[in-house]
């Protein structure tokens, strides 16, 4: 998957170690069952016993240290090979621009690091152990029946085979249900974090309950597929627990039948049973193993496809092309949708260096969404708005976003002064600049004569003082577009053409976009539009 020398190293030494170290803890697992046997058939009158409890005392004490050594070292490699696949998709998430961070949210990559990643681990370290050990126990109890007895070795025979093809035959036609499960998963996944990047938009379009509700029928999907999955795992579990009970009741029926006869001891008695119980038991864990596998490889797949993602693939902003000033806007057959609802259809608009537009409509019409996609905060979609007659998705983005304001009906204040409030935090424009504007426009009167140097916060403001506030930051930063998304809701019609007037007067060069629900407030503009249902219209 990685491609990397050290990488399939890692691979064939933890694959080597698992293999000698299970091989080894096998052996001495299967003698422990023999030697006590023997201590069993030699209990009375011999001192034959003795021998055989030693050495099963020394089979015990190996097999422990041997089980010690094996889990310490394959952690050891474990935890190294999943810690060089963290590394690998650290380094090629560090080398992603801001499209990738859309594509892939924070939740998403701490579950491909810590959900993802811990599956491998935890296979490494339980799956592929537990597998040597069952196929080796399965190969040494096969033989060691076909050595004692042929009816027990085609009995055995039989059951794997049959274990295996009705395992098999049910995994054929439903195995697809867990990858289908957890490709599910990752959908709804991806959903959710899509309206999370969405942020407020939902609120703004009106869509909350449309949201909740669609989320609530992904849950619902959801639950259906972990239903199926849950099924399939207990049908396997039912066919290895039917044929399970068939090797208790053989083994039972027939070291009865042998003792009965005389034919074997009471030690060959609890050798078989137990022999026979190591054959059961690995079957059972090996359909374990295969759930595992499936759920690994859903995991794999999403690790592979985040290691297979090329920075190319995502636009880089360091190939973008900067503009020094906005001269033109060109809108043209602009559209945008969210999940299955238009939100704008085929709006087209232009506008040059000096232009003032109103733009008015009911709520959900479209309107924040357009300005919006203008302000680059939603991706439009290719070849559908030009700036100076470059496509807006081929121009940096700090280019563009530092020659236009974007003002909103809930502004941000910072508990600071006034003045720095106003000017925000520019050392260029001195307090003394921002007095004497205030004075000279006569607009002191419209904060409520507060002082520069008082210190105001957003919760000891009204909305009113906060978009005013909002509002006079634009005459301290020239910019070529201008946008009012709803700045003015919660101020008079009065104020608002007073400020709106002034605000044209010193930024005549600049293009203004102002967005109300009240007409009253864009009589000053130029030109007067409404957007309606997603689609623009020029009135008169």
């Amino acid at each position: 998957m990685l491609g990397e020398k050290k990488f399939l190293k890692s691979v064939i030494a933890i694959i080597s170690l698992i293999f000698m170290l299970v091989l080894i803890n096998t052996f001495f697992r299967m003698s422990l069952p023999y030697l006590l046997s023997k201590f069993i058939d030699n209990f009375y009158g011999s001192y034959e016993k003795y021998k055989y409890i030693n050495q099963f005392l020394i089979a015990s004490i190996l097999l422990f240290l041997f089980s010690l050594l094996q889990k310490y070292l394959i952690e050891n490699l474990s935890w190294k090979f999943t810690n060089h696949i963290r590394v690998e998709l650290l380094k090629k998430i560090l080398k992603q621009n801001n499209d990738f961070f859309i594509k892939y949210l924070h939740s998403d990559l701490l579950e491909y690091f810590e959900v993802d990643i811990s599956k491998i681990y935890k296979f490494l370290t339980k799956s592929i152990p537990t597998f040597f050990s069952n196929i080796f126990i399965i190969t040494l109890v096969i033989v060691f029946f076909g050595l004692k007895s042929i009816y027990i070795f085609l009995f055995f025979l039989v059951y794997l085979i049959l274990n295996f093809i009705l395992v098999k035959m049910y995994r054929k036609n439903n195995k697809n249900k867990v990858i289908e499960e957890s490709d599910y998963h990752e959908y709804m996944s991806g959903k959710y974090s899509e309206w999370l990047a969405m942020k407020n938009l939902p609120s703004i379009l009106g869509l909350d309950k449309y949201i909740i509700d669609k989320f609530e029928n992904l849950q619902d999907d959801w639950l259906k597929y972990r239903i199926n999955v849950n099924k399939y795992y207990y049908a396997i579990w039912c066919i290895t627990l039917l044929l399970n009970g068939m090797v208790d009741i053989f083994i039972l029926g027939i070291s009865g039948f042998l003792f009965f006869y005389n034919k074997i001891t009471i030690g060959s008695i609890y050798l078989y049973y137990s022999y026979g119980q190591k054959i059961k038991n690995p079957m059972e864990s090996l359909q374990q193993q295969l759930q595992y596998v499936e759920k690994l490889f859903a995991s794999l797949k999403r690790i592979d496809r985040l290691l297979k993602e090329n920075s190319n693939d995502f636009e880089e902003n360091t190939r973008k092309l900067t503009i020094s000033e906005i001269k033109t806007i060109k809108i043209k057959d602009l559209c945008f949708s969210y999940t299955d609802k238009i939100i704008l259809d085929k709006l087209s608009i232009e506008l040059s260096k000096g232009e003032n537009i109103g733009i008015y409509g009911k709520s959900g019409d479209g309107k924040s969404t357009f300005l919006k996609i203008l302000s680059k905060i939603i991706k439009a979609n290719k070849d559908s708005i030009f700036i100076n007659n470059i496509d807006i998705n081929d121009i940096d983005m700090e280019s563009y976003v530092e020659k236009i304001i974007y003002l909103q009906n809930e502004p941000v204040i910072f508990k600071t002064s006034l003045y720095n409030n106003i000017s925000m935090f520019n050392e260029k424009i001195s307090l003394e600049e921002v007095d004497k504007f205030l004075q000279n426009e006569n607009l002191y009167k419209y904060i409520e004569n507060k002082k520069l140097t008082d210190i105001i916060s957003d919760e000891e403001l009204t909305i009113l003082q906060k978009q005013i506030i909002s509002v006079l930051r634009v005459f301290f930063e020239k910019k070529d577009l201008i946008i009012f998304d709803e700045a003015f809701s919660h101020i008079d019609t009065k104020i608002t053409l007073d400020l709106l007037d002034k605000i044209k007067k010193f930024n005549k060069n600049s293009i203004i976009i102002c967005v109300s629900h009240n007409l009253e407030k864009l009589s000053l503009f130029n030109k007067m539009y409404e957007i309606k249902k997603g689609k623009i219209y020029e009135k008169e």
